[in-house]
């Protein structure tokens, strides 16, 4: 039974991707001819295949490249091979012709690539005349590898359809015989023999033994191979991320022929490139261990052709933190310390109004600067928000009153007042002491005034201390205020005076001024003792003078007047 055309088409692909070191695949397009001078061929393939490279794809060449630095060609040529082409041209043009031939097998992108071959080519065109006697050229060796190539793409698709199980080293030699009977290239194992002493097959393992230090993982070759692929309609399908816990994604081959997208999968054997981060079990699904880049690789004849680079994220956090905890905040406040969870954001709201953003650090407290302080009574949310942008409910907290009302005003109190008045803050509690005995208490209207009743009027001279204090409990600073004297002395009682007294003497209000008067003319005025008595001297007033003595008290308060007729002797 035949195989299917699209089937067959499919295995060229694949049985091309192995042979392609990126060297052959520059070359393998452009079959029987060198590089031509105008490029065009290669330059067309180059992009066709380059275009399409992802950045994993380019770093996996360019690490190949570095790692021409570590092949030790003394002794991959050896002693002997190295002698004769440097006899033949300069020292040192064996060991820098191989290291530039490699090199041109690890670039990265067409441009740079058709830049090393022209100046590969310009470079060995007079040393190959030379090594080889004018029996071959450089075109020719470059028409030989291309051929080569071609040959051995041709061998591994005839393998894979026969199935004849043959080994990768016996397909190899397959192609070098096939390729040495070309009428061509038919004398071309006879000049390396002559000239260098070795076999074409022996330059095949010296680049098998370069090859493994460059490229020892494949991973250079299986990038250039996935840009042939995808340059042909092919790539592997399924996702490029995945998140630990998700359902795990399955990965495929497929490839447009024309006739739409036809899957391969199962032509391939499939892994990946790190199965400590993650591997591929029944029906290529995903098994991921841990977050990391891994890449899926689908193998053909144990060799990889085509890779999938896969980002594994952290498990998605769907659990939002818990409610934080807030310190008590109080009107004073310009910083909102509490904790959350380590590493959140957090919210701190009054109302819809955002009132200060932060961070929590890594033992989950914070401490965040507000601009202003709030106001006593005002509800402030705060919330935490982790980095998965899940976010916690909010916790309430009301703004504390820790600000002492001003000192309140209180009116002046007199020795007469059975009401005190004044003024502090609107529904405040107002406190009255005299000294430390409470007298009244009461509360302040919504504008702030108080008028509060006192038993009995406070003694002239006393002090009154008088505070306000808020629905929080804070206490303003005390108002004193002597209470002052506006009750007038007693009349002062005034001993008998006859017309020799010079001295008129009495009783009134301790420390009162006595004033005595004839009519409206003050005759003399003295001052009562502590106990009241006084004793003021005037002339002598003729029988029958009418005098009056009053008491003037520190206040100014003046009692009625005690009226005297003076008495004969």
């Amino acid at each position: 039974m035949k195989t299917p055309f699209r089937q067959r088409t499919i295995n060229l692909i694949l049985a091309s991707s192995i042979t392609l070191t990126p060297f052959a695949a520059n070359l393998a397009f452009v079959p029987n001819t060198a590089h031509a001078d105008s490029g065009i061929e290669l330059v067309t393939f180059h992009n066709e295949i380059f275009k399409k490279l992802t950045a994993s794809d380019i770093a996996d060449i360019k690490v190949s490249y570095n790692n021409i630095s570590k092949v030790n060609f003394n002794t991959i040529l050896g002693t002997s091979l190295i002698e004769k082409i440097d006899t033949k041209t300069a020292p040192g043009t064996a060991i820098k012709l191989a290291t530039d031939f490699v090199k041109l097998q690890y670039i990265s992108n067409s441009a740079d690539f058709l830049t090393a071959l022209d100046a590969f080519k310009s470079n060995y065109s007079d040393e190959f005349t030379k090594i080889f006697d004018g029996k071959l050229s450089v075109d020719q060796a470059l028409s030989l590898s291309s051929t080569f190539e071609e040959n051995l793409k041709a061998q591994l698709v005839d393998s894979f359809l026969k199935q004849k199980n043959l080994s990768y080293d016996q397909i190899l030699k397959a192609a070098v015989d096939s390729t040495l009977t070309d009428a061509r290239f038919a004398q071309f194992d006879g000049i390396f023999s002559q000239k260098l002493g070795i076999s074409v097959a022996n330059i095949l393992t010296m680049k098998t033994n370069v090859d493994s230090i460059v490229d020892p993982s494949k991973m250079a070759s299986a990038a250039l191979s996935s840009g042939l692929i995808r340059s042909k309609g092919g790539d592997i399908f399924g996702a490029s991320t995945y998140t630990l816990g998700a359902t795990s994604p399955s990965y495929s081959l497929k490839v447009d022929l024309g006739l739409g997208l036809m899957d391969f999968t199962n032509s391939l054997k499939w892994n990946t490139n790190n199965t400590s981060i993650a591997t591929l079990t029944t029906g290529n699904k995903l098994v991921a261990k841990k977050t990391g880049k891994v890449k899926v690789v689908g193998y053909y004849l144990n060799q990889p052709i085509i890779t999938k680079e896969i980002t594994i994220l952290p498990k998605k956090d769907t659990t939002a933190p818990g409610i934080p905890t807030v310190y008590s905040v109080d009107n004073n406040d310009k910083i909102i310390k509490g904790k959350a969870e380590a590493g959140s954001t957090i919210t701190i709201k009054n109302g819809k109004t955002t009132v200060a953003i932060g961070k929590t650090a890594s033992n989950g407290t914070f401490s965040i600067s507000i601009k202003v302080t709030q106001k006593a009574g005002s509800v402030l949310t705060v919330t935490a928000k982790d980095a998965a942008g899940n976010e916690s409910k909010a916790k309430s907290i009301k703004v504390l009153d820790k600000t002492a009302p001003t000192t309140p005003t209180v009116y002046s109190i007199d020795n007469n007042d059975k009401t005190i008045k004044g003024k502090a803050e609107a529904n405040s509690y107002i406190t009255i002491k005299n000294g430390s005995t409470t007298i009244a208490t009461g509360k302040t209207t919504s504008k702030g005034t108080f008028s509060l009743k006192i038993k009995k009027a406070q003694k002239a001279g006393s002090t009154i201390y008088v505070t306000a204090k808020d629905a929080a409990g804070n206490v303003s600073t005390a108002k004193s205020t002597k209470v002052l004297d506006r009750v007038a002395p007693v009349k002062p009682s005034v001993f008998s005076v006859d017309s020799n007294d010079k001295v008129i003497k009495g009783k009134a209000e301790a420390g009162s001024t006595i004033t005595i008067k004839k009519g409206s003319t003050v005759l003399a005025s003295g001052k009562s003792s502590s106990k009241g008595n006084f004793s003021v001297k005037i002339k002598a007033q003729k029988k029958g003078t009418v005098l009056y003595v009053t008491a003037t008290d520190k206040s100014k308060n003046v009692s009625s007047r005690t009226k005297v007729t003076v008495k004969s002797n």
